[in-house]
């Protein structure tokens, strides 16, 4: 198949009308039939990214055309990468001590659905960003997409599953695009296109994957999606192309646990997965041709058609006594920090580089895995690890799955230097442990 069949196999009635099985089917045909004889280098031109840049009709297009193929050309950002079969997959069931209505959000949210997952750099590994661009099929009706990332910053590792990614990115301050003078012309060039770090998902709540819309869409204000396994993380140092390295990874793998909260600052509530239904395929189909079409928004205009309140993890304390003494007015310890362990608190933007260290995998033994586990029991900052039990951190492990798996005996006293910022004596404490216990 050549590149210019496989475009006008996504511009036929048939495919526009399809299911979306139909339409996943005939997209992944294009898909199969365009692999790379020669996976090209990852290679990136500043001539050319500059070029681009002054062009606002090529920019435009991504936030324009809501057709999933463009004719063949070469992507601004996020010039390569590797697709795979995915499917976004709903939790059946809310998360403990969870009080709203369930599922939270409506549409493909609520519905789940099929489409394909594409990871990608949105330079080359010099600076090493990454990026998330999920197409959600939809029964006779346009895709809806989400597209998400870490941050504008380049991470200091190759590991590509080393940061949670998100629609709503905190603001760059590393080079290129954190230099002020960068900074502040993208922001002014890119605002006259659209808020070049929102990316809201209000979209994906207003139909479902019958292709019926959604009369009163319960709309996330924002997405934070985890990598759901300590088995996905690579070598940090690793020279290995990153598309080699994720083509490794099996059919019917969640990559992603996904989270969402319904206002800026309410509590993150865990609503589903992303998983791959195929093995990673590099192909130039998905480089040059397929398209993810991107939100446009506007600082000022965050996603719209909120419905839903931010749920009450647990009760509110009630009031003290004023005629009890000081000593009987403070609860005890444990009930403090059992209620802190269910707290509602805001989970931790990505990690951007003058911050990198506010992350809970900064703590030794904790992976993608056991921070997503205690993501969801509200733990999320250094303060509430620091201050929970470690019998209540094995309770928590326990209920997640992980069981003896992690020995959680240090976290509490590494959370407690992490949160006074004291990295060095962190430092001194992690060459004492293996894994995280004390050797």
């Amino acid at each position: 198949m050549t590149l210019r069949e496989a475009y006008q196999s996504l511009l036929t009635p048939e495919y526009k009308s399809a299911s979306a099985s139909r339409k996943q089917a005939i997209l992944w045909k294009a898909v199969e039939g365009t692999r790379y004889w020669k996976v090209p280098p990852i290679k990136f031109s500043f001539i050319y990214f500059g070029i681009r840049f002054v062009s606002l009709p090529f920019l435009s297009q991504p936030f324009d055309v809501t057709l999933d193929v463009r004719p063949p050309r070469t992507k601004w950002l996020h010039q390569y990468g590797t697709v795979a079969q995915a499917e976004f997959v709903p939790d059946p069931d809310p998360p403990p001590n969870y009080e709203g209505p369930f599922p939270p959000f409506s549409g493909l949210f609520e519905t789940g659905a099929l489409g394909v997952v594409r990871l990608s750099l949105a330079m080359d590994t010099r600076f090493y960003i990454t990026g998330i661009s999920l197409k959600l099929l939809v029964d006779h009706r346009p895709s809806q997409n989400l597209i998400v990332n870490p941050s504008l910053d380049p991470q200091d590792t190759k590991n590509f599953f080393e940061l949670g990614m998100t629609d709503r990115l905190p603001v760059a301050v590393k080079f290129p695009f954190g230099v002020p003078p960068a900074r502040a012309f993208s922001n002014f060039w890119m605002g006259m296109i659209s808020a070049p770090r929102d990316q809201p998902v209000a979209h994906i709540a207003r139909v479902k994957s019958n292709g019926d819309a959604v009369a009163n869409p319960r709309v996330p204000y924002q997405v934070f999606c985890v990598p759901a396994s300590d088995t996905l993380m690579q070598d940090p140092d690793t020279t290995q192309d990153f598309r080699a390295l994720i083509g490794e990874i099996k059919a019917d793998t969640v990559l992603y646990r996904v989270h969402a909260r319904a206002s800026e600052r309410g509590p993150w509530i865990p609503i589903g997965s992303i998983k791959t239904t195929s093995k990673f395929v590099i192909s130039e189909f998905d480089d040059r041709v397929l398209s993810y079409h991107h939100t446009r928004t506007s600082p000022d205009q965050p996603a719209q058609g909120l419905a839903l309140s931010p749920p009450e993890a647990y009760p509110a304390e009630e009031a003290p006594d004023e005629t009890m003494s000081p000593a009987a007015r403070t609860p005890p310890a444990r009930t403090r920090r059992h209620a802190r362990t269910h707290a509602a608190a805001a989970v931790p933007a990505p990690r951007a580089a003058h911050r990198q260290h506010d992350y809970l995998r900064r703590i030794e033994g904790i992976g993608p895995k056991t921070s997503s586990v205690l993501l969801e029991a509200g733990i999320t900052t250094f303060s509430q690890l620091a201050d929970t039990d470690v019998e209540d951190l094995k309770q928590i492990l326990a209920a997640g799955g992980l069981g003896d798996m992690v020995d959680p005996s240090s976290w509490p006293d590494q959370a407690s230097l992490a949160e006074a910022g004291d990295w060095d004596a962190l430092d001194q404490l992690q060459d004492k442990l293996r894994g995280g216990r004390r050797v």
